[in-house]
């Protein structure tokens, strides 16, 4: 692969900002601010930043650094509270143009310093601290120099704040040189992602502690999102006391770190996992020379290389940590086939801006060297031939890839002439050994890189040729387990022939990655109408651990106009990840794509994550159906809306979620084990908002027991149909009886009963009882809603409160009292549920409104 001479130059401001005005305006809606600033010199950089920090709630900052050194006389801060949070902050260096603009960037770390001042005795040096509860946090192309303190945290939200999500929290291709502490709290974005930078010569000068807090490189993972710490280089740093030169307090599951350099001086280990977390994390392909703490797995097993010298060109030249061609790091990571079948995602550039990949392996670290020890297998299609004889054509590169046996391999476009180009097949196209088809490699095409929305230009189409063509890429029953399949930059569809099953069939194998693909509907970019079919993807048989989407916005599949279902499980399959896809919605997440039925649909299948997708205009969004189907966790996403939270008519499902045929033990919203104690109320976690649905909001007609349905936005659900918010049984309330013995969905738990209020000076305290079983502990979880339609018994449930765990003693009426925030403004009402230890959620409680004014509860 030929390495791209620095520097690169890419033309105007990058395309997601530009592109972002158009979908917002076509919401009809009042949108946020944004402002773009071109900063050229220090004076425009502290500007910036103050407008940036002191601007109004909800706008968007893009603050471009033109290329030099910026010598700071005080720190950077971006510190937000209430009144001014829910911002997103962009900020990149590299930015060049006539007179001062930003017309153009050079994508280098190195050549946009921000340089500070290192603590000294009696000098605190010169920090910077960005912080609050916003949207998003992105920091690229950068170089950090001499600075005392870096912190990025996301503010945890406590009573009584009403905090935003925070979407991402995002430093790729950044150089710190020369620092005291970096320290990352994480505590509510659904995603950090910290990949391809540079942290060397880190120094502590005076430690207080030997916590997380005070290691050179510190990261406190209390998220209920993914991060993604990869390709970095920790470098010549010094411990002073703790047991980690990089250390990481992990309390969450979805952690991946892959590809990174460690390299300490003083410290016990160069990466340490502190306990405290109490998840464990694997390490994939990374160097170091001691690793402690809470780390998972065989180490040399899962590609990680054990040496205490990375041999940087730093020998010779100091202060480089580029890679001589003789390092252990060089050449030693995933191939990229396995990287991306593995769903391990990896930058296309590096530090430097040059490109990766270089040899058969990614080299670790944040810098990509020259050295080629023999490009992998690649097959490329350059023609739209179906013909298994011609060697241009897919079929061709798809059979040849079977034949390899044991040896992944990739398929790439280079078809001549102008996007789309469409290939019809004759019949399906079998995956009996590991492959990944990157229809992106086409010249034309480009992912989606926007976080709402899509930008992708897809130009490989692929249809039926034929009637009766069942599916477009299968693996088939029998493959091994140790066969995986990807497939990414595709669009399936035909204004034809429709396939007659769905268009990618996963029976067999495992951690497959579907991604960045349309189906149906209209595709993004040059891929134009692509018509129906019957379903998108299937997953049964004894297929395992697959993604379809992903966490990066490059991953989102849009999925519209299926004849039956959009996505279908079955069998015993089990472990995966559908992530991040539109579903029922035109490409740009705003429209109404209709499917005929489902959204998602599982009558089998176990141990499954259905997280921040957006599903709209279906039968229902998503049904969960049978007594094999079992162990879903439902978490972030939007059904009955589009992608940017707008719920019309044409975006309604009839029902939200359908639990039925004795399905049972699924988590809809937050953890059931969420421990919130009376007078210390937080929210729950990412948890799903259900609007705008036709029916119902969730419906479990015959559902078995243990649905744990907590920490949702339910609202205006099932208006003049019957149905409510949460439905257990047939339509309608089902009312509490005596004793709460009654059998059927969840037992049919009793909901509470809220008998009043009494509002203080800052809150308002909810008197309430329950009825249930004897002697059982159960979490009330509180919401309010400034409306309640169709009567006392469809409540809304818009904003959560907190939680209040009880022991119904006798199984009598028992009492109950929960403070929690008071809201300015005109009274709303209040709604609860609740959940008992085994994980069984009620409906939601008759609304009641708030007493705002009268201690007595009468107004």
């Amino acid at each position: 692969m030929n390495r791209v001479p620095r520097p690169t130059q890419l033309p105007s401001a990058p395309r997601r900002r530009a592109r972002l005005a158009l979908p917002l305006l076509l919401l009809g809606a009042a949108t946020a601010h944004g402002e773009t600033r071109c900063v050229a010199n220090l004076g425009q950089l502290y500007d910036a930043f103050h407008a940036a920090m002191t601007s109004v709630e909800g706008t968007r900052w893009d603050i471009q650094i033109r290329q030099g050194t910026y010598v700071l006389t005080q720190s950077l801060e971006m510190a937000t509270y209430k009144e001014n949070d829910n911002k997103e902050l962009y900020v990149s260096g590299g930015w060049t143009g006539a007179n001062g603009t930003c017309d153009s960037q050079v994508l280098d770390a190195s050549n946009t310093v921000i340089q500070g001042k290192v603590e000294t005795p009696g000098d605190n040096g010169i920090g910077h601290s960005i912080y609050g509860d916003n949207k998003r946090y992105d920091f690229r192309w950068l170089r950090f120099q001499d600075f005392t303190f870096f912190g990025v945290e996301d503010h945890e939200c406590m009573s009584p704040d009403i905090c935003p999500d925070t979407d991402a929290i995002v430093f790729e291709h950044v150089e710190f040189d020369n620092g005291g502490i970096i320290r990352f709290n994480v505590d509510d974005a659904a995603r950090l992602v910290f990949r391809n930078n540079a942290v060397t010569h880190m120094h502590p000068i005076s430690p207080f502690d030997n916590t997380v807090y005070q290691a050179p490189f510190g990261v406190i993972l209390d998220n209920d999102g993914s991060a993604d710490i990869s390709f970095n280089t920790f470098a010549s740093i010094t411990c002073e006391g703790t047991p980690g030169g990089v250390m990481i307090e992990n309390h969450v599951d979805d952690v991946v770190l892959h590809h990174n350099i460690f390299q300490t001086t003083g410290c016990s280990k160069d990466l340490y996992v502190t306990p405290d977390g109490g998840h464990s994390i694997t390490p994939i392909s990374n160097l170091y020379n001691g690793m402690g703490g809470l780390i998972a797995g065989n180490l040399l097993s899962n590609g990680n290389v054990q040496n205490f010298n990375p041999l940087f060109t730093d020998i010779t030249i100091p202060g480089d940590y580029h890679l001589q061609l003789a390092s252990p790091a060089v050449n030693a990571g995933q191939t990229q086939v396995d990287a991306l079948l593995s769903g391990l995602f990896a930058p296309s550039l590096d530090a430097d801006g040059h490109l990766r990949l270089v040899g058969t392996r990614y080299d670790m670290g944040a810098y990509e060297s020259v050295k080629n020890d023999g490009a992998p297998q690649v097959l490329k299609v350059t023609t739209i031939s179906d013909d298994p004889d011609d060697t241009g054509s897919l079929r061709h590169a798809v059979n040849q890839a079977n034949q390899q046996v044991g040896i992944a391999q990739k398929i790439v476009f280079d078809i001549s002439g102008s996007c789309p180009h469409v290939i019809l097949l004759a019949s399906t196209l079998e995956i009996t050994d590991s492959l990944y088809i990157d229809g992106y490699s086409q010249p034309g095409a480009v992912p989606n890189d926007m976080d709402v929305g899509n930008d992708a230009s897809i130009c490989i189409l692929v249809g039926p040729g034929a009637s009766g063509v069942n599916t477009a890429f299968e693996v088939p029953t029998g493959a091994d387990d140790g066969v995986h399949f990807g497939i990414s930059g595709i669009a399936f569809g035909s204004n034809f022939f429709q396939f007659t099953s769905s268009a990618i069939q996963l029976r067999a194998g495992s951690n497959h990655v579907v991604s960045g693909n349309a189906f149906g509907g209209t595709g993004p970019g040059d891929a134009g109408v692509l018509g129906g079919m019957a379903r998108a993807v299937l997953l049964t048989g004894t297929a395992t651990d697959s993604t379809i989407g992903g966490d990066e916005n490059s991953a989102r599949n849009t999925i519209g106009a299926m004849s039956q279902n959009a996505i279908v499980i079955t069998g015993t399959t089990s472990g995966h990840t559908i992530s991040n896809n539109y579903i029922g919605l035109t490409t740009n997440g705003i429209g109404a794509e209709p499917n005929s039925a489902e959204g998602i649909s599982a009558t089998g299948g176990h141990d499954i994550t259905i997280k921040n997708n957006a599903i709209a205009a279906s039968v229902e969004g998503i049904v969960l159906s049978g007594s094999a189907t079992k162990n879903f966790t439902l978490t972030g996403n939007r059904i009955g809306v589009n992608a940017y939270g707008v719920g019309l008519a044409q975006h309604a499902n009839d029902v939200g979620i359908y639990v039925g045929g004795g399905s049972s033990d699924h988590v809809i919203g937050g953890p059931p084990v969420q421990n919130i104690k009376t007078g210390a109320y937080q929210p729950l976690g990412l948890a799903n908002d259900i609007r705008n649905n036709s029916v119902a909001g969730i419906h479990l007609p015959s559902a078995g027991a243990f649905v744990t349905m907590r920490g949702n936005r339910i609202e205006q659900n099932g208006a003049g149909n019957g149905g409510l918010g949460i439905d257990l049984g047939a339509l309608g309330p089902e009312g509490n009886d005596a004793g709460d013995g009654d059998t059927g969905p969840n037992n049919l738990q009793n909901h509470p009963v809220i008998t009043g209020t009494t509002a203080g000076a800052t809150t308002l305290t909810v008197k309430a009882r329950l009825t249930t079983n004897p002697n059982q502990n159960v979490r009330v979880d509180l919401y309010r809603s400034p409306t309640c339609p169709d009567g006392r018994a469809a409540a809304n449930a818009t904003t959560y409160l907190g939680a209040v765990d009880i022991n119904s003693g006798s199984g009598n009426a028992v009492p109950f009292t929960a403070p929690v925030a008071k809201f300015a403004g005109a009274p709303g009402y209040l709604t609860a549920t609740a959940t008992t230890s085994t994980g069984n959620t009620s409906e939601l409680a008759y609304c009641v409104r708030e007493d705002t004014i009268f201690v007595d509860t009468l107004e």
